[in-house]
């Protein structure tokens, strides 16, 4: 006789373990043997067709949320997109930034060492005329 186990029998109805052995403690299926818990194969079937038949069953049809996720998807692929266009643009204004500030640090140290200069200029000049 073929049977099944509990993670099967789970597998093949598309129920947790936890509610195999609930069916099991409610008579809906026999065990054959318990260590491990077994069950047979056709009862198994017999099960699934009826839980079919009643629409308890896993149905393959589309269900109703299935464009409402496919439009989730959707959202989060353009929310995707436009984070990443947001933070390109953005790392492109800090290096805009970060060269326009490098420039004006340049400028200024120019002017810094113009500024010395012409001190050190002056400086020597007074030296000289004392």
């Amino acid at each position: 006789m073929d049977t099944y186990t509990v993670a099967q029998i789970a597998k093949i109805l598309d129920l947790s373990q936890k509610r195999v052995r609930q069916l099991l403690t409610e008579g809906k299926l026999t065990e054959v043997s318990r260590n491990p818990v077994q069950v047979a194969q056709a009862e198994v079937i017999a099960l699934k067709e009826t839980r079919a038949k009643s629409g308890q069953g896993k149905s393959y049809a589309p269900s109703a949320a299935q464009p409402i996720a496919l439009e989730i998807q959707a959202l989060i692929e353009t929310i995707n997109q436009n984070t990443q266009r947001a933070l390109t643009a953005l790392e492109q204004a800090s290096e805009m930034k970060e060269t326009a500030l490098r420039e004006q640090i340049a400028s200024l140290q120019a002017e810094r060492d113009q500024l010395r200069a012409d001190l050190e200029a002056k400086s020597k000049r007074r030296l000289f005329r004392r």
